[in-house]
């Protein structure tokens, strides 16, 4: 299945909202916001994204597509006005559970938006989806648990917003045959994951890759297509075993420390 670069953010914060290594600074996203329009990245709505998967249309290189989980307040008084600044779509999954009071993401509880919030983010043209009903792991996961966070999280989600809802997420893991069966049965169109997938790609394990550091050299990378190339492949069993991403994020932080002192 051919794909495009869908990038993965949570917290945009300079507090203390969320896990830290799940947080980016608001200055950061925002120039990497001005670095995709200043390098001619066209942002995608996740219709266009998942038409172009489907084999339904085509898109010019380069761009990429935006989503958000978790529900963090910062989805609407952090990026949203920078979206708003370029003219981006994106697509923000909620724990539709958790909407109005706390989230867990990583073991750390944080404070979710409240309803009025999410509906803010449809009104404005956003996507809204469904990051289960609490953000869960597919691995592991009890059946009967899984089918709930499937199926109540489409029927919640879409009473709630009082539209049709079309996308599920979840933090890490990949359906297994029950859960693609479920999801199919709930109408889900498609689910999102976190990459690598270490499996091929379908409309049921869309690995997105995630931006969880500072560094504007990695970003640039990740929206590469030979980023795209490699997101699931088996290869990164090795480098995570030997600790080469590691090396690639010091590297390219003492590359960008050495730029700046120049300048």
């Amino acid at each position: 299945m051919r794909e495009i670069p869908i990038l993965q953010f949570h917290s945009v914060s300079d507090g203390s909202e969320g896990p830290e290594d799940r947080r980016l600074s608001a200055a950061f996203f925002a120039e990497r916001m001005a670095w995709l329009a200043e390098n001619n990245y066209r942002v995608v709505s996740l219709d266009e994204a998942v038409a172009y998967m489907r084999g339904e249309t085509s898109l010019e290189e380069p761009c990429v597509a935006l989503t958000f989980d978790g529900a963090f307040p910062s989805a609407v008084t952090t990026v949203l006005p920078v979206l708003a600044r370029h003219g981006y779509p994106a697509a923000f999954f909620v724990p539709v559970s958790c909407v109005g009071g706390m989230g867990r993401l990583d073991g750390k509880d944080y404070p979710c938006m409240k309803w009025d919030d999410v509906k803010h983010l449809a009104a404005e043209g956003m996507t809204v989806g469904a990051w289960g009903l609490t953000g869960p792991k597919f691995k592991g996961l009890e059946p009967e648990r899984a089918r709930r966070e499937i199926e109540e999280a489409k029927s919640r989600l879409e009473e709630a917003l009082g539209q049709p809802v079309a996308y599920f997420a979840v933090t890490e893991g990949v359906p297994n045959r029950q859960e693609k069966a479920w999801l199919g049965r709930a109408e889900w169109q498609a689910c999102f994951t976190q990459c690598p997938t270490y499996c091929r790609s379908s409309l049921w394990n869309i690995g997105r890759i995630q931006i969880d550091d500072d560094d504007p050299n990695i970003f640039a990378f990740k929206c590469s297509q030979t980023y795209l190339f490699f997101k699931d492949k088996q290869l990164w069993r090795v480098i995570r075993k030997c600790k080469l991403d590691r090396i690639a994020h010091r590297v390219s932080k003492a590359v960008e420390a050495r730029r700046v002192r120049r300048y």
